[in-house]
């Protein structure tokens, strides 16, 4: 069996170009390149949902404000 090799680039390329049904199986295919990993003090776009990260906790937590819904929310640590 011949083996291939594609960059996480090739694959958001061809998830953005094609049909719902193909998008869903490239996500399928390769997970890893649509995991999104989140960095204090970046803005991320996500669809229609503005973010800026303030904090990250050990467990995962996100913290920071942002536009969700086209409303202003802030998510504090307390």
């Amino acid at each position: 069996m011949e083996k291939y090799e594609i960059t996480k680039e090739q694959v958001l390329e061809l998830h953005e170009s094609n049909s719902k049904e193909t998008r869903l199986l490239i996500g399928k295919m390769f997970p890893q390149a649509f995991k999104k990993s989140f960095e204090v003090g970046k803005i991320y776009k996500i669809y229609d949902i503005i973010f800026y990260c303030t904090e990250i906790e050990e467990k995962g937590s996100l913290y920071g404000y942002g536009i969700f819904n086209r409303e202003y929310k802030n998510r504090e640590n307390n």
